[in-house]
Parts: C-alpha cells; sequence; structure tokens
C-alpha cells in the first residue's frame, strides 16, 4: 500500500496466482502491468489510485475475478484487453471506477456473468460489446457517465438484471434488449 518506490514496469512472477487486496494499491510511480497467463483473481484495491498507470493492461485469459475498486481511479490508463478464450467470470463493483482515460473499445468476453455497480462508471469508453454468451447482471450505474459512449448496444438474452442508471449519461441513441 502506498508503495511510491515501486516506479516503472511492474512484471508479476509467473508463480503468483492471486494478486491480494490492496497490493499495489497507491503506487503512484507504477506505469506499465504486465501480468502472466495463471494469474485467476485481482482482489479489491489491488491497483486502486496507480495513477500513473497508463499503458494497455491485457488481463490474461486465465483470470476469473476483478475485485472491487481493483484499478478504480486510475486516471490515466488509456486501453484494456481481454485475452482471447478469457474465462473472466466476475468484474467487481467499482472495478474500473473514474479511468477517466480509459477509451476506444470495451469488449466484455462472453465467459463475464457480472459486471458489477459502478464498474466502469465515468470512463471514456466509445463502444461497448458485452457479449453474446452468460452475462446475468449489469450492476447499478455500470457504464454510468461514460460520456463518449455511443451508437447502441446489445443486451443478451441471458441478461435477468440491469441496475437502476446503468446507462445514465451516455451518448447511446439505441439499446437492444432481451426478449425476456
Amino acid at each position: 500500500y502506498g508503495c511510491k518506490s515501486i516506479a516503472g514496469t511492474l512484471q508479476l512472477p509467473a508463480s503468483v496466482r492471486v494478486v491480494g487486496n490492496g497490493a499495489f494499491q497507491g503506487c503512484s510511480g507504477l506505469t506499465k502491468l504486465r501480468m502472466h497467463e495463471g494469474v485467476q483473481r485481482i482482489g479489491s484495491y489491488a491497483f486502486y489510485q496507480c495513477t500513473a498507470l497508463s499503458d494497455t493492461i491485457v488481463l490474461p485469459a486465465t483470470l476469473k475475478t476483478i475485485g472491487d475498486y481493483a484499478f478504480s481511479e486510475d486516471n490515466k490508463l488509456k486501453c484494456l484487453l481481454f485475452a482471447s478464450e478469457s474465462q473472466l467470470q466476475t468484474i467487481g463493483n467499482y472495478a474500473f471506477n473514474n479511468c477517466t482515460q480509459l477509451a476506444d473499445s470495451i469488449i466484455i468476453p462472453n465467459s463475464v456473468q457480472t459486471i458489477g455497480n459502478n464498474a466502469f462508471y465515468n470512463t471514456a469508453i466509445d463502444s461497448l460489446y458485452l457479449g453474446t454468451g452468460n452475462l446475468r447482471t449489469i450492476g447499478q450505474k455500470a457504464f454510468s457517465h461514460c460520456k463518449q459512449l455511443a451508437g447502441e448496444i446489445r443486451v443478451p438474452n441471458t441478461v435477468e438484471t440491469i441496475g437502476t442508471y446503468a446507462f445514465e449519461q451516455t451518448l447511446l441513441r439505441r439499446a437492444t434488449l432481451p426478449e425476456n
């Protein structure tokens, strides 16, 4: 926590399966993060307020859970990619909240079941693909205040719950909702 002495690139060792809660919280000199296949969980607040983290983050296919506030307030983070064949199931509450420079498209993997409350609140994403597979829940304000999010979205038929204000303050013109 508050590890100001870590600067530049953090390459997680191949033996790491879990990045613990708050492990690198507040590491203000961290600019790049490299994760290998094998990482299964990123804990809550793991990279919270890593305010210099600006390089593209590629989340490995083996990752199953992104904890609450995991990358929240990393306000220089620009790009997020999910590895092909992703096994990700949960994007926690506030996971990418206030990553104000997180832009471009976000492609949610088909494996994701839950997008937590405020998960992408106040990011600069401009398009969104929600997958077709297992998504059940889109949390409250999950994409709220994504003021560049435009065009249309298709909510998969597997979705059972869309939280209040999930797409508030966006530029979306159209949403195709599940028949059920």
